[in-house]
C-alpha cells in the first residue's frame, strides 16, 4: 500500500492480506445477504453486481 500524501509506503505480509481480504470479503457478503432477504435488490440487480 503506498499512502502518497504521506509519501509513505507500507509493506504487509501475506498474512495480513489474507486477513484483510477474508473481513472485506465476509462485510460485503452480510450487506448483500440482508438486502437480500429484505428484498431491496431485485434478482437482476443480484446478477449484475455478480457479474462484475
Amino acid at each position: 500500500m503506498n499512502l502518497k500524501d504521506n509519501k509513505k509506503s507500507y509493506y504487509s505480509t501475506e498474512d495480513e492480506w489474507q486477513i484483510f481480504i477474508q473481513y472485506q470479503l465476509t462485510l460485503a457478503i452480510g450487506y448483500v445477504s440482508l438486502d437480500i432477504l429484505n428484498n431491496t435488490l431485485k434478482r437482476q440487480q443480484i446478477l449484475q453486481i455478480l457479474n462484475q
